[in-house]
């Protein structure tokens, strides 16, 4: 059953490519500071900024000195050691990937910093794994944001509580930093109470907002839908944001314990 899921991972995915954003990192549990290429005798410390079940791409820094030394080993064997922490009561997983070093060049503009691009020699079944498992699930969060996309869950103590909200989201608008109140939310749109009165603040203005939740804090990216003004000098504003795995995941969550509370 394992062998034949392995094989199912490599045939669907073996070719994607995945950015490790900060949503990637914690849901693969990718202890980023732990990552090492082992040249010979030599060890390069590491940060991955895109890995496939063929491939990775790292930054690593490198000065002036060093990075003419370890370009003499292009097309040379390395190891590769990635460390995961899948539960952080449990003890983390580390092995390394005979890779071939392609490509170790300078980044503009970053002094010292590298990038280093290897090609794997050896595919252990660990990786193949935590990467198959991530993009089937990725893949089956997109679907659930299309099925989910206008339910609404209006925000109180108690959904505040099974989402694990922490009660607060900040909008960043212009220069500005405007602590606002969450009324309601979706995986495709939010509405917000904001004070004050803004100008700048009329339908199709775009912005970004950072939302606190236990589980994750992130950002959004959207526009107003629609604003009209409330008593008390505050602005009611329909937020069309665009797709987030973070909020889709937290909704996703919710609904289905809302089902099985309901019986």
């Amino acid at each position: 059953m394992v062998k034949s899921k392995i094989k199912s991972y490599w045939k669907e995915y073996s070719s994607n490519i995945v950015r490790l954003d900060r949503f990637a990192i914690q849901k693969m549990g990718l202890l980023q500071s732990q990552t090492l290429l082992k040249i010979e005798n030599y060890i390069i410390i590491c940060a991955p900024y895109q890995v496939s079940m063929k491939k990775a791409l790292l930054f690593a820094v490198l000065n002036e000195r060093e990075l003419p030394f370890f370009t003499q080993y292009l097309s040379k064997l390395a190891a590769l050691k990635f460390t995961f922490q899948k539960d952080l009561k449990g003890i983390p997983l580390k092995f390394f990937v005979w890779a071939i070093i392609d490509r170790i060049e300078p980044i503009k503009g970053k002094e010292n910093m590298c990038l280093i691009e290897v090609s794997y020699k050896s595919y252990p079944e660990a990786l193949i794994t935590i990467i198959g498992e991530f993009l089937a699930f990725k893949a089956n969060l997109r679907k659930q944001y299309e099925k989910l996309k206008d339910r609404h869950v209006f925000v109180n103590n108690d959904t505040s509580r099974l989402l694990k909200f922490n009660n607060y989201i900040e909008c960043h608008i212009g220069k500005r930093t405007v602590e606002a109140k969450l009324i309601s939310l979706s995986v495709n749109n939010l509405t917000l109470s904001i004070p004050g009165v803004d100008p700048n603040l009329k339908e199709g203005y775009g912005f970004v907002s950072k939302l606190y939740f236990q589980t994750y804090r992130f950002n959004v990216k959207g526009t107003i839908g629609s604003i009209e003004k409330n008593v008390g000098g505050f602005l009611k504003i329909i937020y069309e944001i665009e797709y987030v795995p973070e909020l889709t995941e937290i909704l996703w969550e919710y609904f289905e314990n809302a089902a099985s509370r309901a019986g």
